[in-house]
């Protein structure tokens, strides 16, 4: 939530970003530029204390991305995953339903990021929300390049992609 360019951010939440200033391997650019102004705006707070409509970690999350609907994602610290280590996740980071977010790309390129629906994570020191509190099971998303497919021993078959 940001409240006269504060941003809430639980300790679980500013320690993931600490950390990640420190092992930074790119210092400038937009992703840099917009975690030391999170860092700097940042006011850390009980995780009791937010609503639950603000993004944490572990949030489950719908967004918007210039109108076109994006999610539900689990907003992670792994960098596998949709995480903070990807701009659209440290810009959602502490950011309440309904708010509006404009991402700064360079050479006059913008985004606007709407939150759209966050739930809260089950056992997150805070009430939870219908759907955690239901038992919904949250199934963890990977991207990225998979594993290529390889023959065991005593196979000879390719599979489909010998075609």
């Amino acid at each position: 939530m940001t409240v006269d360019g504060r941003v809430w951010l639980t300790e679980r939440d500013f320690e993931a970003l600490r950390r990640l200033k420190v092992t930074l391997t790119r210092p400038g650019g937009v992703y840099a530029s917009l975690l030391d102004s999170k860092l700097e705006r940042a006011v850390v707070v009980d995780p009791a204390a937010l609503e639950d409509e603000i993004v944490t970690i572990g949030s489950r999350i719908t967004y918007s991305v210039d109108g076109r609907r994006k999610g539900p994602f689990v907003l992670s610290e792994e960098p596998e995953a949709f995480s903070i280590h990807t701009l659209h996740g440290l810009a959602l980071l502490g950011v309440a339903v309904g708010r509006q977010v404009t991402l700064y790309l360079g050479d006059d390129d913008t985004e606007e990021l709407v939150v759209e629906s966050v739930e809260t994570p089950p056992n997150y020191g805070r009430a939870s929300s219908p759907a955690t509190a239901s038992g919904a099971k949250v199934i963890p998303i990977q991207f990225g390049r998979r594993r290529p497919i390889l023959p065991g021993p005593g196979e000879d078959d390719p599979g489909p992609s010998a075609a």
